[in-house]
């Protein structure tokens, strides 16, 4: 009802008409009128607290029951064309009011409030990608910023008034001159704009108008950047108690002392999952940018919306591997993934979500002092712990977790509980916590009880406050208590120091936020010893402290001897095992730590995350690579193998990774996605680990175990061409037309479903199999364009919708389903449209417009999935691509009349952003890209070169780089080079012919690219895709600078 704007003189005459009729009992006369100013009142006046009637009965004059009003609410939004929210507790009365007035001008005047930091954070996210975001993402944003409003103001109508509103204030913004104050913006506006508070979205009053708004047009596209990428959640259950989760921030920063072992000179990063986390969520994936190594990295999440939020224990550390130029540099442990261990102390959370009846999630606010502007603050505690508070702080129970409670607090004092205590203040006039983090190097032979490396001598310990830097704390500022004792000491422990230990900053006489690390001193290490032909595997102990015993498996515990030095013979059936119990027990009397041997391998070979090692040959899919990893073998070079096995491969040759560190089958998933997709819809790949003349046994790897058939409305299985039903078998239902609708079902009586086209998503236990043909009711009519029965027929049907003009909601909804296949394990290589963009390269350019920058990768994955491949179009393409893009933001800025004369320029923008993005993540297209851009309009060069501060080197000299990287590459390849004899460019430099016919592949690959780009030779064989991909793979640095250069210099040639 706020659209009804509802003024000054109406809004007295409502209070005064309504009052009289109630007073004489006209209430169904009264009730329209009623709930229009009771919305009104709750814009105007509500400035926080519990909702109540009196509110609204006391400026009236009147005194009814709770039924009456209730009455009187249900008719007059009935009459008002509006609805009441029912809920399990019942009908929400006056929370519908609230709802309909809009956001209460006075909370958006507070700038400690929720509204507010709601919409300047959303005006923020817009403010990254320009006035040329698409609404479907905008609206995703809103749905991210709103999380902790009460549920009334979380609904897809106010989803969309903010996003209306975060788009005016864009607009405004281009009116304001940079450097202004916040002081100085209403002034400027009423004067260069008049009447502009009558056309926002939001009614915006007095002090709400002039803070809210020199807030937001002032905000930065950095503004609220969180400092942490990862965030510990807890959500509540249907049963009230809670689960734990992680969320990932779509964009946010890391510290430099959190990423260790990088070269300094290094700007760029990926960052992958490792361990426990690579099975949670295998696809998750970050870019790290940074302009300077003091600088901290600014983090993207790239991968796309499934890994924003998934279930993670709390007592496992979430790690990941960071990677560069396809190389594995060493494990990263980032503040917000720490393992949280709830017997080692309380922990103490803030709401990160509010719920119908209250808080529905809670974020991490770590384990020390805790001032916060909420009015409560949760703490989690050990199971049958019962907290002691002072002052007037309260705590009452609120749900549990496995092996803990939850506490609500409210009020200000000290809360004592075993294990620690901590200063609490909730309705505080700041936000204030403290954060602690243990960083160094890592012993990777041992590992916690959690499965993740013990530290390798005495960690940094970082403190930072919020919105500070991480500093280390060092002499008198930190305490450490080693386990076992109750005693805080100060400084650091000795260097010879192995065991538990628990760091913590000193706060007065006692400690604040503390962090527990395992660690081993660093000159520990664990290795393989032989003795001449004695077949029995002996592991040789260095390091260990004096005064410990140690015992692997059922052994006997050991002592070192003088030199620190233990020695171990592992019996038969014990010796072919990849990981061992390590018993540690210490000469403090400590309880004695059970860890884990991780093994050293002799050769190497495929493990389960449990420690297995592959037996035999077994068949996986794409979804299940998550369950394995590859460990190498000790001191000798391990490689995988990979050979693609289809119709089409014939003499392809095998694809060959070297691994020199553990890692997780799925950090090759592009790479093996790329071979299935070359292969066609019946390839699989086989994969082996190599070392030396050893072999493991084979991984077969295919998109789906086993196909499905649609007859009649059942879904059966295909068991040697016969269709079968399958008790055990699901499927996943997502409707082509409106992705949003999404059914789980059982395979049979389809018809449930109802009207719609409904791509089908099997899966038979947690294993997706081939989908069948969609599920189409009512069944169409003729047999033709979408509904034809030959795959070719239906994929050229939506190549002639996809050149037509006004794809973008077409491309958005294709966006959605791909995303929707990628979450379920199924790969969009399933999907007509996706062959059809292959067809129509420049609305493949245009999907890349249609997602959020998180869903970026995504969307250039499909070139994995059978979709465009991007290397593989030509500048002119992607010009089109981007000219309709840039024709489409015109149109909808130049309707504006703010900005209608500088449509041109916003749109420029918006192409030229978005163009940056893609080019963050595939840097060898910077040569399609740049030319495409220059066809576009000449100044959108010089504005992408300042987006990615600068152009490679290429793009000005580009013989002198492609004969440069020619030299580095042979280089490096020289002892053991790929014989390539496919890959021949029909064009080369002059100063190509010097080298050797064998190596022409490896360096003339950028020009085969470039060539196929231009049409100057037919799209690339099976052979020659997998030759391509074995180039890249070969020194992927080298790939990426000599690629923009192949294209520039053809380009040259050409004209």
């Amino acid at each position: 009802m706020y659209a009804y704007c509802v003024g000054e003189k109406l809004y007295h005459e409502l209070r005064d008409t309504v009052g009289h009729n109630l007073k004489l009992g006209r209430f169904k006369t009264a009730a329209a009128p009623f709930v229009l100013w009771a919305a009104e009142r709750y814009r105007k006046e509500y400035d926080g607290g519990g909702l109540s009637w009196e509110f609204l009965t006391e400026p009236l004059g009147i005194a009814l029951t709770q039924q009456q009003l209730r009455e009187i609410t249900g008719v007059g939004m009935a009459r008002m064309g509006r609805s009441v929210r029912r809920l399990d507790s019942g009908v929400q009365y006056l929370r519908a009011i609230a709802a309909e007035g809009g956001i209460p001008v006075r909370l958006l005047s507070d700038q400690r409030g929720g509204y507010r930091a709601a919409l300047v954070g959303l005006v923020a996210d817009l403010s990254r990608i320009g006035l040329g975001c698409p609404r479907d993402v905008a609206l995703t944003f809103a749905a991210q910023r709103t999380r902790r409003l009460p549920v009334g103001y979380r609904t897809g109508e106010y989803h969309a008034l903010f996003v209306d509103f975060a788009f005016e204030v864009l607009e405004l913004r281009e009116l304001a001159p940079e450097g202004m104050s916040a002081q100085e913006v209403e002034p400027f506006l009423d004067r260069g704009k008049p009447g502009w508070r009558d056309a926002l979205s939001l009614r915006l009053d007095g002090d709400a108008a002039r803070s809210l708004l020199s807030d937001a047009v002032l905000v930065s596209a950095r503004h609220g950047l969180v400092t942490d990428p990862m965030t510990r959640v807890l959500r509540r259950c249907e049963d009230g108690n809670w689960s734990a989760w992680i969320e990932v921030e779509e964009a946010a920063e890391i510290a430099p002392q959190l990423v260790q072992g990088v070269e300094p000179d290094r700007r760029r990063l990926r960052l992958a999952p490792v361990g426990a986390l690579a099975s949670a969520v295998p696809d998750l994936l970050f870019a790290l940018d940074r302009e300077t190594p003091d600088r901290p990295w600014d983090s993207r999440r790239i991968s796309g919306r499934r890994t924003a939020r998934f279930h993670f224990p709390l007592n496992t550390g979430a790690e990941l591997m960071a990677m560069a130029d396809g190389a594995f540099l060493g494990r990263v442990r980032l503040a917000g993934g720490e393992a949280i261990e709830i017997d080692a102390g309380p922990t103490f959370w803030r709401l990160a979500e509010m719920g119908e009846a209250g808080a529905e999630a809670l974020s991490y606010a770590g384990n020390g002092a805790l001032r916060t502007h909420d009015p409560h603050v949760w703490m989690l505690a050990e199971g049958g712990k019962v907290p002691d508070c002072t002052g007037s702080l309260v705590a009452e129970p609120d749900g549990s977790v496995p092996g803990g409670t939850i506490w609500r607090l409210s009020g200000n004092g000290r809360v004592l509980v075993a294990g620690g205590n901590a200063q609490i203040e909730t309705g505080a006039e700041e936000d204030t916590r403290e954060e602690i983090h243990a960083s160094g190097p890592l012993e990777y032979r041992l590992l916690d009880t959690r499965g993740t490396p013990v530290h390798r001598g005495v960690p940094a310990i970082l403190h930072r406050h919020p919105g500070r830097g991480f500093r280390q704390l060092l002499g008198a500022e930190l305490r450490h208590q080693i386990a076992g004792s109750t005693i805080w000491h100060g400084g650091s422990p000795s260097d010879t120091m192995m065991g538990r230990v628990s760091f913590a900053v000193r706060e007065g006489a006692g400690v604040g936020a503390r962090v527990t690390v395992n660690l081993v001193p660093p000159k520990f290490s664990a290795g393989e010893v032989t003795y001449g032909d004695d077949p029995c595997r002996r592991i040789r102990f260095d390091g260990v402290p004096q005064g410990w015993l140690l015992r692997v498996a059922s052994g006997k515990p050991q002592q070192p001897d003088a030199d620190g030095v233990v020695e171990v013979r592992l019996d038969a059936p014990i010796g072919s095992q990849a990981r061992l119990p390590l018993t540690l027990a210490g000469p403090n009397g400590a309880p004695p730590m059970s860890w884990v041997l991780n093994l050293p391998r002799p050769r190497g070979e495929f493990q389960t995350v449990a420690g297995e090692t592959l037996a035999s040959n077994q068949d996986i899919s794409m979804q299940t690579l998550k369950d394995w990893r590859i460990v190498p073998a000790e001191d000798r070079r391990t490689e995988l193998r990979i050979r693609l096995h289809s119709a089409s491969a014939g003499g392809a040759p095998i694809v060959g990774r070297r691994v020199t560190v553990e890692q997780p089958l799925s950090a090759f998933r592009s790479l093996l996605e790329e071979m299935l997709v070359t292969g066609g819809a019946d390839a699989e790949l086989r994969l082996r680990v190599i070392t030396g003349a050893d072999q493991s046994p084979r991984l077969i790897v295919r998109h789906a175990l086993g196909e499905t058939r649609l007859l009649g409305e059942d879904v059966l299985v295909l068991n040697d061409q016969t269709p079968v039903h399958e008790p055990a078998l699901a499927i996943t239902a997502v409707d082509l037309n409106d992705p949003a609708r999404v059914v789980e079902t059982g395979a049979r009586g389809l018809s449930h479903l109802g009207r719609g086209r409904w791509f089908l998503l099997p899966r038979r236990g947690s294993a997706p199999m081939r989908p069948p043909r969609p599920y189409v009711r009512p069944e169409p009519a003729g047999t033709t364009g979408q509904d034809a029965p030959r795959r070719a027929d239906r994929i050229a049907h939506y190549a002639r919708r996809f050149s037509e003009t006004n794809i973008e909601n077409d491309l958005a909804r294709l966006a959605a389903l791909s995303e929707m296949l990628l979450a379920n394990g199924v790969s969009p290589s399933a999907l007509d449209e996706v062959h059809a963009l292959a067809k129509v390269p420049s609305a493949a350019v245009r999907l890349l417009f249609r997602v959020a920058p998180s869903d970026l990768e995504d969307a250039l994955s499909l070139d994995l999935h059978g979709g465009p491949g991007w290397s593989f179009i030509g500048p002119v393409d992607w010009a089109k691509g981007f000219a309709d893009e840039a024709a489409a933001v015109h149109a909808t800025l130049a309707a504006l009349p703010a900005l209608a004369d500088r449509a041109d320029e916003h749109a420029r923008d918006a192409v030229t952003a978005r163009a940056a993005d893609i080019l963050r993540l595939r840097p060898a297209l910077e040569g399609h890209v740049a030319l495409a851009l220059q066809q576009l309009d000449p100044m959108a060069i010089a504005a992408l070169a300042q987006r990615l501060g600068g152009l490679s080197r290429g793009l000005q000299n580009p013989e002198g780089t492609l004969l440069e990287t020619a030299r580095a590459i042979i280089s490096r390849q020289a002892e053991n080079p790929h014989s390539l004899h496919t890959l021949a460019a029909r064009r080369r430099p002059s100063g190509f012919d010097v080298f050797h016919p064998d190596l022409r592949g490896l360096i003339e690959a950028p020009l085969v690219v470039a060539e196929i780009a231009f049409g100057l030779r037919p799209p690339p064989t099976t052979r020659e895709r997998v030759e391509l991909l074995l180039a890249v793979q070969a020194d992927q640095a080298a790939y990426e600078t000599a690629q923009p250069a192949a294209i520039a210099w053809l380009a040259q040639q050409r004209t």
